[in-house]
């Protein structure tokens, strides 16, 4: 049994063609997330900062904002109650007044000396973009998720036709006479003849692309068969802002599933918050992902790499929280039949990780309860004790399995399957003392000779499990997601 993946570990343990596309894709939504958190912090923080001069400086303000706008009303009461003890006497005093249309629009009026409402005019329009930057980042962000999942198909299809180059029907497409004179040999043509198929293919919309790899590739598409209507609409909301400016037309309405619209919505805008970007992209990532593999796996039956990297992408989710992603990436493995025995087990061992912290422990008892792990490796049973909350047996063998070394500190630090047992009074004790222990070895082992020496805490660098051999060889029994 391999030890279980680290998120840190490298791209370069996986070789194949089909890796470096999914982790290419994987790595840009990463990108996506750290992107969108970035500005979005750095524009909120600018926000904050211009609201709490104006509420200093103009008395009544807050009060008529909170009126104004949910957002700004959360915002205002968390700075009222940092600043209340230091609060000053404002320096202007303008009058206020929010008066509803009648259209369901709240209008804030200021009334004033000309020169106080010509500063504040321009103190509530740098706060008001501040909101409408943020929400034009997440349009993008939703945009830009598209377009990271239409490159990762055209990768996947490229690779299917490299495999299976009869897959293309030439009947599809007829050559001039110009064209054919432009290639160099049959091979060139052939290649142009798959970039035309692909290009035409994600031309289309996303029911085409839907139709085309189940009727013609024959996969069954577990992840978007599971999260179809959210995926019709996150590409239908996406639409709307590419071509009518986020506005709710027939075709959305038309599309789009009953149980996520309603009845008042046509010529309505649309928004994107932050929640809904994120659950868009984990859908995107759980979804195509398992598309990737299963169609890696009509190409390749045979691989010990691909059930390694399911195993890998379910606890990359796992390790950042992304819980539904991290269960439907490792329940997924059992569709594959070149994953052995050892995958299969740390995969489920991942899902009732991801399962119990949706749902806490009954979500998970009786199936773990049931887990025979009387034949199976010690790890396998430290991670029974962990799920079922048994924390005096599971620090009883984990103390021992740390002292043969097969796992180190850092790992009884981060692994999301002991989370629970480190809130236990003995397993905080014993951690200080070895960080204690690990720290003052350290300091003993400083450099003296201008060289590097290290100590002998079980193996940080030495027998880690933060990076994982090569797939294709075959390691002895430890663990390696839970």
């Amino acid at each position: 049994m391999t030890k279980f993946s680290k998120s840190d570990e490298s791209a370069s343990s996986f070789d194949s063609d089909f890796s470096s596309a999914i982790f290419r894709f994987s790595r840009s939504l990463t990108d996506l997330r750290e992107f969108s958190e970035l500005v979005e912090s750095l524009i909120k923080k600018h926000k904050l900062k211009e609201l709490e001069t104006a509420l200093s400086r103009y008395d009544g303000l807050g009060e008529a904002l909170c009126q104004l706008d949910d957002t700004l009303k959360s915002d205002i009461h968390l700075i009222q109650d940092a600043c209340a003890e230091n609060q000053t006497p404002c320096e202007s005093s303008l009058r206020f007044e929010v008066k509803d249309n009648g259209n369901g629009k709240v209008h804030l009026s200021a009334f004033g000396h000309r020169d106080d409402l010509k500063d504040f005019d321009k103190t509530i329009s740098t706060i008001l973009r501040s909101e409408s930057g943020v929400q034009h980042l997440h349009r993008s962000s939703l945009i830009s998720l598209v377009s990271v999942v239409e490159s990762f198909l055209s990768r996947l299809l490229h690779l299917f036709f490299r495999k299976h180059p009869s897959a293309v029907n030439a009947k599809e497409k007829q050559f001039t006479f110009e064209e054919l004179s432009a290639f160099s040999s049959l091979e060139d043509a052939r290649t142009y003849l798959v970039s035309w198929k692909i290009e035409n293919l994600l031309r289309g919309s996303y029911d085409d692309w839907v139709e085309y790899f189940r009727s013609q590739l024959k996969l069954e598409l577990p992840g978007i068969n599971k999260h179809h209507d959210q995926l019709v609409e996150n590409f239908q909301r996406r639409n709307l802002f590419v071509h009518n400016d986020g506005v709710v037309n027939k075709i959305y309405l038309s599309k789009v599933s009953k149980s996520l619209t309603k009845p008042d919505m046509l010529d309505k805008s649309l928004s994107v918050s932050r929640t809904y970007l994120f659950s868009a992209i984990d859908c995107f990532e759980s979804a195509f992902l398992q598309l990737a593999f299963e169609l890696w796996a009509k190409c390749e039956k045979k691989s010990d790499e691909r059930p390694s990297l399911i195993v890998h992408s379910s606890y990359d989710a796992l390790q950042n929280k992304r819980w539904n992603v991290a269960t439907e990436i490792a329940e997924f493995i059992v569709r594959d039949k070149a994953a052995d025995e050892i995958s299969i087990l740390m995969a489920k061992v991942n899902a009732w990780i991801a399962r119990k912290r949706v749902g806490g422990l009954d979500a998970i008892k009786v199936e773990v309860t049931d887990f025979d792990v009387s034949a199976k490796d010690d790890l396998f049973r430290l991670a029974r004790h962990c799920l079922l909350d048994e924390h005096d047996a599971a620090l009883t063998l984990i103390m021992r399995l740390y002292k043969g070394k097969r796992f180190s500190l850092s790992e009884l630090s981060d692994w999301p399957l002991f989370e629970d047992l480190r809130s236990n009074s003995d397993m905080k004790s014993w951690l200080t003392q070895l960080r204690e222990k690990a720290a003052s070895a350290k300091k003993k082992a400083a450099p003296t000779n201008g060289k590097e020496s290290s100590t002998n805490e079980p193996a940080e660098s030495k027998t880690s499990t933060a990076r994982r051999p090569r797939v294709k060889k075959k390691p002895l029994p430890t663990v390696e997601s839970v």
